[in-house]
């Protein structure tokens, strides 16, 4: 899962009987928002078993993020 918070990635190996939908963009834009909250989001896998995503915010924020 190297590639999952990638821009445009979409997994599923070279099936091509698998019909994909989306465009990639849904977990780079998770994680985004995670960390500009001072969070992260964290995934575990465990082939043939499936995968299990952790979404970590901080209960409190010091305020705006500067840029």
């Amino acid at each position: 899962l190297p590639h999952i918070f990638e821009r445009f990635y979409r997994g599923g190996g070279d099936d091509r009987r698998v019909r994909r939908t989306g465009l990639g963009l849904g977990l780079p834009i998770a994680r985004w928002i995670a960390r500009e909250h001072g969070g992260d989001i964290l995934v575990e896998s465990r082939p043939g078993q499936g995968s299990t995503f952790t979404v970590r915010l901080p209960l409190f924020s010091s305020g705006p993020k500067e840029e």
